[in-house]
């Protein structure tokens, strides 16, 4: 649990009461948070991250991790909050944390069972939990699952389109991508109308009193008067304080036409005609206010709040313990891992980075960085390695750009890629006292190593073990082109411009590449599986071939649910049946059972292609 003192001028506070409490808590929390993950007292921790920052501005906070979703107990155990309760699945979406991406429940799992301790869809089952027992209390959502699921999206679970998850979970405000600046504003705003309403509150038993009204009377009269608003009426007086408020989301009733939106096609439309689904894809955005209609009301988005160094500086410039709970073993590897920048400038379509935490690069200072390994250094586990130093993409460090919003950084030439800054904080990091071996763990992206040889030497003489991991994803240029992961330009290939740099630079090291791939993606025919399969045989050494999971909101997930290019309103070839899918990984796998495959009737369909095909 985290560190749980209350700030000096709250300690004196009383819980509100709730009939349901068997055991009245002690003191009454500012902000109580529902997590799907364990609390960890850590800076790569979502959680951790967000309750430091609101203790460093004088709010306590407590955790309720992975409750008991099916009885009361849990969600009762700190009362009622005296601002708000926080609800989040955690890092992960939890559908995909419970389920494989052919809809297998990961818990029933015969060879690799694993228990969440989530539900299905955790942000809305916690919610709906929250407002059945506190009815009065705001609920603020935000993490990955309720980031990705703001306005109406494909549920690849469902098989169909749901509405933005403000609905379903009757929260009162969504934050989206880093949450930071919008949980204290938040707090900042509530804490001061809960003062005003206090105040009124005072001046109304104040003046009742003045008026000689017995003391009997005088609660009579108050009550009466409260009781005549209804709770939705005082919950909607209150959230009218939370609107405007930057990388938020809120339902209002207000028709925002007259207002600085982008106006969205409604749910109804997008619901009966995919090429406006599409159309909505093209439209969402960061960096601008959205809206959508759902029914009667609509859910407003306000553009992104723009972090900047300074403020990431703050941020993970606080003190955390890096003490890991050993309920949660899996978060060891990262004990000692070090986040350099933010963001991400690849625009993958298959992924949701761009529109949870962004698509520009917010890299920290050198001496912050420097700075907290020096603290990791005086650390009571620390042995002398720092786990992994990077990001999204580690070699993005340094890659800052506000110039424009265009989503093609990649090949802009006002880019700086010569990776100069990222090479001299290795440098100086090497050189902390203590430090005896530094990673670099969280992948690169190739296509802008190749850029600078001297930070693939860097890396490759100080920072690997053994292998560097890298995700090309896929050699088929048909399925590149959909994933935006095309890094043939102008008849060049960047993959093997890279893969020949690596291998003369580590061969004297003796070190060697491994491969991230993924099949299953929109475009994937039988053909470009057969064509990467004869790819993956010359180079050897996949680290891993997952499927392709249909996201919320993500561009691939949109050609996946309406079976079209969202650019180019053509038709676009889905592997949509399991056993299609398990056909498509298991032609990829090195080791495969070609016995059984011989056995399977629709692979003796393709099995002519297998040689005619070569390209």
């Amino acid at each position: 649990m985290p560190n749980k003192n209350m700030s000096t001028q709250n300690a004196s506070s009383k819980n509100v009461s709730n009939p349901k409490i068997e055991q009245q808590p002690k003191q009454q929390y500012d902000i109580i948070f529902i997590s799907g993950e364990y609390y960890v007292d850590h800076p790569s921790s979502s959680i951790g991250v967000i309750v430091k920052v609101l203790e460093d501005k004088g709010y306590s906070v407590a955790v309720i991790e992975k409750p008991d979703w099916k009885t009361d107990k849990d969600f009762l155990k700190f009362g009622t909050p005296r601002l708000f309760f926080g609800v989040t699945s955690g890092s992960m979406d939890s559908m995909i944390v419970n389920y494989t991406p052919l809809k297998k429940a990961r818990a029933e799992d015969e060879n690799r069972p694993y228990f969440s301790g989530m539900p299905d869809r955790a942000v809305t089952v916690y919610c709906n939990k929250l407002r059945q027992l506190f009815k009065e209390s705001i609920i603020v959502i935000g993490g990955i699952e309720a980031s990705m699921r703001r306005f109406v999206h494909y549920d690849y679970w469902n098989n169909d389109l749901r509405k933005p998850i403000l609905f379903d979970s009757r929260a009162d405000i969504l934050i989206y991508g880093a949450g930071e600046y919008q949980i204290v504003e938040i707090a900042n705003r509530l804490k001061k109308n809960k003062k005003e309403r206090d105040n009124e509150k005072k001046d109304e038993e104040d003046k009742v009193k003045k008026e000689n009204i017995n003391e009997e009377k005088n609660k009579e009269e108050i009550n009466k008067k409260n009781a005549s608003k209804t709770i939705a009426e005082v919950r909607e007086a209150i959230n009218e304080t939370l609107k405007g408020i930057e990388g938020t989301a809120i339902i209002s009733k207000e028709d925002p036409a007259a207002s600085n939106f982008t106006i969205f096609p409604s749910f109804d439309e997008v619901y009966k005609d995919k090429k406006l689904f599409c159309k909505m894809q093209l439209l969402l955005t960061n960096n601008k206010n959205l809206a959508q209609k759902i029914d009667n009301r609509y859910v407003l988005q306000y553009k992104m709040h723009k972090y900047t160094t300074e403020e990431l500086d703050h941020i993970y410039g606080l003190n955390y313990s890096r003490n890991i709970p050993g309920k949660f073993p899996e978060f060891k590897m990262a004990q000692f891992s070090v986040v350099t920048h933010r963001g991400c400038i690849g625009d993958c379509y298959f992924c949701s980075i761009p529109l949870h935490m962004g698509g520009r690069i917010i890299s920290r200072s050198e001496a912050s960085i420097l700075d907290e390994i020096k603290r990791i250094t005086k650390h009571k586990d620390f042995k002398g390695q720092i786990d992994d130093l990077g990001g999204a993409s580690a070699n993005m460090y340094g890659m800052d750009c506000i110039k424009c919003d265009s989503k093609k950084c990649m090949l802009c030439n006002n880019l700086d890629k010569s990776h100069f800054k990222l090479i001299y904080l290795l440098r100086e990091a090497r050189k902390i006292h203590g430090v005896k071996k530094l990673f670099v763990r969280s992948g690169i992206r190739y296509d802008l190593a190749i850029e600078s040889e001297e930070y693939v030497k860097e890396i490759s003489k100080h920072h690997i073990s053994g292998c560097l991991k890298i995700a090309p994803e896929h050699f088929s240029r048909k399925v590149l082109k959909l994933m935006n992961k095309d890094t043939y330009i102008n008849g060049i290939d960047k993959f093997e411009i890279f893969k020949r740099m690596f291998e003369k630079i580590n061969k004297p090291l003796s070190q060697y590449l491994k491969y991230y791939i993924m099949t299953g993606h929109p475009g994937s025919t039988m053909e470009e599986v057969i064509f990467l399969e004869k790819k993956l045989k010359q180079l050897k050494n996949t680290e891993s071939i997952q499927l392709f999971t249909p996201t919320p909101m993500t561009i691939s997930t949109c050609m996946y649910y309406t079976g079209l290019n969202p650019f180019t309103l053509e038709k676009v070839y889905v592997p949509y049946t399991y056993h299609e899918k398990k056909v498509q990984k298991n032609v990829l796998y090195e080791k495969r059972d070609t016995d059984r495959r011989r056995e399977d009737k629709r692979w003796k369909e393709h099995k002519p292609k297998w040689k005619e095909i070569g390209r």
